[in-house]
């Protein structure tokens, strides 16, 4: 039984698979796992909390990644601000109130960002 779990886990990290970080892996094995329950109880819950741990773990990296992911477009987008701010003349100090996001700015990207969570999960 392990091995057919580290051979759906396989597919779950592999980037060739059709599978690849796809979170019906989960259901699949749930789904094996509970028919172990009665006839190998320590099985059963050795394996449910690998699984339960590994999935919570992958659920971290996608939320954290999704931060960074966040604060880098964030970033880029002040980048770009900053450059066009420039090249109107403004020097220094001058154009640091320029670089704040007007109202409708900031309605679009945390409807961007919503969007995201919604498609992630």
């Amino acid at each position: 039984m392990s091995t057919w779990i580290d051979e759906r886990l396989a597919d779950f990290f592999d980037k060739n698979s059709g599978k690849y970080l796809n979170n019906d892996i989960f259901s699949q094995i749930y789904s094996k796992l509970i028919e172990y329950e009665q006839t190998n109880p320590a099985f059963y819950h050795t394996e449910l909390k690998r699984i339960r741990d590994l999935q919570n773990c992958v659920a971290y990296a996608r939320k954290d990644g999704f931060l960074a992911g966040i604060r880098e477009g964030m970033r880029a987008a002040i980048k770009e601000r900053v450059k066009k701010i420039l090249k109107e003349g403004y020097k220094g100090e001058d154009f640091i109130d320029n670089l704040y996001f007007s109202k409708s700015e900031i309605k679009e990207l945390i409807q961007e960002v919503q969007e995201c969570r919604t498609n992630q999960a």
